[in-house]
């Protein structure tokens, strides 16, 4: 469970600083950045 959790607060962080940055774009194999909807998967 606690490894699941450092996972979410690290892909919480990348969707912030990329939000900040005004980044649109990601390359990403985690369902997270699929499931958050806000970038373009490439």
């Amino acid at each position: 469970m606690r490894a699941r959790a450092h996972l979410i607060a690290d892909d919480a962080m990348s969707f912030v600083v990329m939000a900040r940055l005004g980044i649109t774009d990601a390359i990403a194999f985690d369902r997270h950045f699929a499931e958050y909807g806000r970038f373009a998967l490439l």
